[in-house]
């Protein structure tokens, strides 16, 4: 489309001559200056993905956003669970929705109005014959406004890609709405962008993984959405990436390993902090699939903290117990967009099918928010091999 074309001739050469030379500094300034830094909300960092060219940005998570127009930027907007939730309430990670020291949360302050979806013909299909336990709800209804946001049933909510749109709004704000008319859109989105899979990124990193083994995946948070999140490995199509489907996703969720998680602090692997994961293979989708609970709390309240003048939460408390001292909050604030709190990533480590076919794959990362009604994507190209 026309936002493609013109980021494919113009925008995009710009930028990377920039980027090459002047370390970064193109995206440093977008994000500095962009009125959508305060939205821009987080992802993947290891492996590398397909925004990091060259493998420039790696692990330093005060460039974590930084990438191809920010990594943080490719997402779906406004989606939301096809049913009733089906996560346990004790992995919910926004149930305080009220705070004395906040303004009442209204769920209109949050409007995500865009473009609708459809379930995928495979979540209808599996749906009729899984038909998970509803869990209890304690909240009342007319007040748990995040009832029907992704995490509460996590996988469940469609998806425009497996790998993230730009601007989180391919179809514009309304759906279908005159270009340019609809590219302003609700939740630190715009319009009209491309999926990954379809856009031509430079650099591409491969990283290489053998069938069996045990390897270490990571991602940040800029804008802290609670929820939680899952891997997934798609070989790629004999049509190219383009060929992605979050269908091919589903088939092979990767389990994670062990009972621990780790925050790494910059590029240092002895610079980590470690802590217990919350873990769940009950009441997702694909049944069974394993998903992990974002371990940092927001402070407690609709808001989560984005009104605070500071990171620490101290009036108002949050949201659930942090995994060790220091980590909570929102990660970013109304008062001061530009700074951001959160200097880590989030470690954790998963397992590689043994029965892979060796050959090119693509890996999926999916964090599924419960404050906001949106699912953030990133993928990593992966080359499997195998053990002599």
């Amino acid at each position: 489309n026309r936002f493609t074309e013109l980021c494919r001739r113009f925008i995009e050469p710009v930028c990377m001559k920039i980027y090459k030379k002047m370390e970064l500094k193109c995206s440093i300034l977008i994000l500095l200056f962009s009125p959508l830094t305060v939205h821009s909300h987080g992802n993947m960092l290891l492996p590398t993905t397909w925004f990091d060219a060259g493998g420039q940005i790696g692990m330093r998570n005060q460039l974590h956003c930084s990438g191809v127009f920010s990594a943080c930027e490719w997402f779906t907007n406004f989606t939301f669970i096809p049913g009733k939730p089906t996560l346990d309430p004790s992995l919910w990670t926004y149930s305080k929705l009220f705070s004395l020291k906040e303004p009442k949360f209204n769920p209109h302050e949050l409007d995500y109005r865009t473009c609708h979806h459809q379930p995928t013909k495979s979540f209808l299909k599996m749906a009729k014959k899984e038909s998970p336990p509803i869990k209890s709800n304690e909240i009342p209804p007319l007040e748990d406004y995040f009832s029907n946001h992704p995490w509460r049933s996590p996988g469940s909510a469609p998806i425009h890609s497996p790998c993230g749109v730009l601007g989180g709004n391919p179809d514009g704000c309304p759906a279908n709405a005159p270009y340019g008319e609809g590219n302003k859109c609700p939740g630190g989105g715009f319009g009209y962008g491309p999926s990954a899979e379809n856009y031509p990124f430079q650099d591409v990193v491969t990283t290489r993984w053998m069938a069996g083994s045990v390897v270490e995946v990571g991602w940040g948070i800029i804008a802290n959405h609670g929820g939680g999140y899952s891997y997934r490995l798609c070989k790629v199509p004999d049509g190219g990436r383009s060929f992605l489907t979050e269908e091919c996703f589903q088939e092979t969720p990767l389990d994670f390993v062990g009972s621990l998680q780790w925050v790494q602090y910059g590029e240092d692997r002895n610079n980590r902090t470690e802590f217990r994961a919350n873990r769940t293979r009950d009441g997702t989708f694909p049944q069974g699939s394993e998903w992990t609970k974002n371990p940092i709390p927001a402070c407690a309240g609709g808001w989560g903290g984005v009104l605070d003048k500071d990171p620490d939460c101290k009036e108002e408390g949050t949201q659930f117990l942090p995994p060790a001292p220091g980590l909570k909050g929102f990660g970013v604030h109304f008062s001061n967009p530009t700074k951001y709190d959160f200097h880590f990533s989030i470690i954790d480590r998963v397992q590689v099918p043994a029965d892979l076919s060796p050959g090119d794959y693509v890996l999926s990362f999916r964090w599924d928010c419960e404050q906001t009604p949106q699912v953030w994507s990133a993928c990593s190209s992966i080359k499997i091999g195998r053990f002599p």
